[in-house]
């Protein structure tokens, strides 16, 4: 289980604030990409960090 699933347990259905990097990706022609999720929305790629996990990595274009 990670991070954000043990807090909900802990806290239940309480408000919180989550952190959730995200990117937009363009192609040539100008369309965006999107990600679908498993309910069936769409959205631009990202997620949630989960606590002390930091990527120094760069995403280049």
């Amino acid at each position: 289980m990670g991070y954000i699933e043990t807090l909900r347990g802990m806290i239940g259905n309480a408000p919180v604030i989550l952190v959730r990097p995200s990117i937009l990706i363009l192609n040539k022609a100008g369309e965006i990409l999107l990600v679908r999720y498993s309910d069936d929305t769409w959205g631009v790629p990202g997620g949630f960090m989960e606590y002390r996990l930091f990527n120094r990595k760069k995403i280049k274009g």
